[in-house]
């Protein structure tokens, strides 16, 4: 599990936590005050909370954490993802 305890502002890029592009990833990341930015042809196994969750391009995100009573994914139209 990687913890991210920085805000935006705090990083070099506009993001806390900025993934990619094209990497296959496995972990559990919680950026609680900035945004995790997951870029293009991006797999990613594993739990990622943010702020904000910011997915640029092709990502592929699959459940798979260590993390327990997290809600439901919900797309940004509102409605329930996958």
């Amino acid at each position: 599990m990687f913890y991210v305890g920085g805000t935006n502002a705090q990083s070099s890029y506009t993001t806390s936590v900025n993934l990619g592009p094209a990497i296959t990833l496995y972990a559990n990341v919680y950026a609680p005050n900035g945004t995790l930015w997951l870029q293009s042809n991006t797999r990613a196994t594993g739990a990622y909370v943010g702020k904000d969750v910011c997915l640029m391009g092709s990502v592929n995100i699959t459940l798979g954490t260590a993390f327990t009573g997290l809600a439901s994914p919900r797309r940004t139209d509102g409605r329930r993802a996958g």
